[in-house]
C-alpha cells in the first residue's frame, strides 16, 4: 500500500484538502487526534512523558499528574520528550489503520508534525498545503476573532508562516495552494530536486 503524508501550516486548508480525499474514499489517519489520545489514555505513554518531564524540570515543577495538552508544550525539550514517547505507539496505530484499510490503494497519514518529526521519511509521498499568508491571516482573524494587527505579531501564527519543505531521496513531494474561496481551484505543483516548485 502507498503511504502518503500530508502537512501544512496552520490556517492553510490541510483539513479541507483530507475532506476532498475522504469524499472520494480515500481512508485519512488522523494523527493528530490519535496522538492527543495516545497522550493521555496510554498510561504506560503517558506515565512515561511525565516522569520524562519531571526529570527535565524537577520533581518540584508543576508538571500535570495525569492530563498532557499538547499546546502546552513550549520548548524543544518538551516537545521531543512528548513525541518520542508517543511515535512507536502512533506508527502501530497507523499501521493498523492501514491494515483495515488494505483494499485502498492508498492512505493518507494527516499530521501537523510531519516534517518537524521527519516522519515524511516513513512515507511514500508527501503533500505539503499552502496558501498565501494573508488569507491565513484572514482565516486566523475569522476564526479566533483576533485584530490583524495582533495576528501578525502572534506566535501562533508566525511560527508557522515560514515552514521548509524538504525534499529527500525517498519521499516525493507534492504541494497544494489551496484557494481562499473554493476547493475546486486547487492547484497542484511538484518539488524539482532543487526543492523549488514547478507548476503544472
Amino acid at each position: 500500500m502507498i503511504k502518503i503524508g500530508l502537512s501544512g501550516n496552520r490556517y492553510s486548508g490541510k483539513n479541507e484538502v483530507c475532506d476532498i480525499f475522504k469524499q472520494i474514499t480515500i481512508p485519512v489517519f488522523e494523527a493528530d487526534i490519535v496522538l492527543k489520545f495516545i497522550i493521555n489514555h496510554d498510561e504506560s505513554v503517558n506515565n512515561e512523558i511525565i516522569s520524562k518531564l519531571k526529570c527535565l524540570h524537577g520533581e518540584s515543577s508543576p508538571i500535570p499528574s495525569v492530563y498532557i495538552d499538547p499546546k502546552f508544550v513550549k520548548t524543544k525539550a518538551e516537545f521531543d520528550i512528548l513525541f518520542d514517547c508517543t511515535q512507536h505507539k502512533l506508527m502501530r496505530a497507523y499501521e493498523d489503520f492501514s491494515e483495515k484499510h488494505k483494499s485502498s490503494i492508498y492512505t493518507i497519514f494527516h499530521s501537523s508534525i510531519l516534517f518537524e518529526r521527519n516522519w515524511h521519511r516513513l512515507m511514500n509521498y508527501s503533500i505539503a498545503v499552502f496558501c498565501p499568508k494573508i488569507t491565513r491571516i484572514e482565516r486566523c482573524k475569522e476564526i479566533t476573532n483576533m485584530k490583524v494587527s495582533d495576528i501578525t505579531t502572534a506566535s501562533d501564527l508566525q511560527a508557522v508562516i515560514n515552514t521548509d519543505i524538504n525534499n529527500n531521496n525517498n519521499t516525493s513531494n507534492v504541494a497544494v495552494e489551496v484557494a481562499p474561496n473554493t476547493m475546486s481551484n486547487v492547484r497542484e505543483s511538484k518539488l524539482t530536486k532543487n526543492g523549488k516548485l514547478r507548476k503544472f
